[in-house]
């Protein structure tokens, strides 16, 4: 069962990704970040 989630799930990101949707979903994601998180991840 676990085989066809995942492949499932990579499809869905592929075809996000060759979309450009993944970036609206980025963006979307940075806004409700703690401001602490985000320094934290482009720091390293």
């Amino acid at each position: 069962m676990a085989k066809p989630v995942t492949a499932t799930l990579l499809i869905l990101i592929g075809v996000l990704t060759l979309a450009g949707a993944d970036r609206v979903i980025e963006t979307r994601v940075v806004d409700v970040m703690p401001a602490w998180l985000i320094d934290l991840t482009t720091r390293l």
